[in-house]
C-alpha cells in the first residue's frame, strides 16, 4: 500500500475520485491478493484522502481548527485499518 500522507492534495482528491465509489475491479488493483474486507478497506482509504486533503487545505490557508478536525478523522480512520493496508 503506497504511503497516503506522502501524497500532495491533488494526488489525495485524485485518489478519492478513483476508488470513492469504487467497485471490486478498482479494489483488487489496490489489493490484488483480495485480502478479507478489502472491498470495505478501499472506501476507508478513499475517505482517508479525502479527509487528508482537506486538512491540507484548511492548514494551508490557516485554519488550524479545521485542519485538525480532518487530522483526528484520517487517525480514526487509519486506527481501524487492517494491517494490509496501514503505511
Amino acid at each position: 500500500m503506497e504511503n497516503l500522507d506522502c501524497m500532495t492534495p491533488d494526488e489525495l482528491r485524485n485518489f478519492w475520485r478513483e476508488h470513492n465509489q469504487c467497485g471490486w475491479q478498482r479494489a483488487r488493483k489496490l489489493f490484488p491478493g483480495r485480502p478479507d474486507g478489502y472491498i470495505d478497506v478501499t472506501y476507508s482509504l478513499a475517505l482517508y484522502a479525502e479527509q487528508k486533503a482537506e486538512a491540507m487545505k484548511h492548514r494551508a490557508s490557516g485554519n488550524i481548527e479545521r485542519a485538525l478536525m480532518h487530522e483526528r478523522s484520517c487517525e480514526r480512520i487509519y486506527a481501524e485499518l487492517p494491517e494490509f493496508a496501514r503505511w
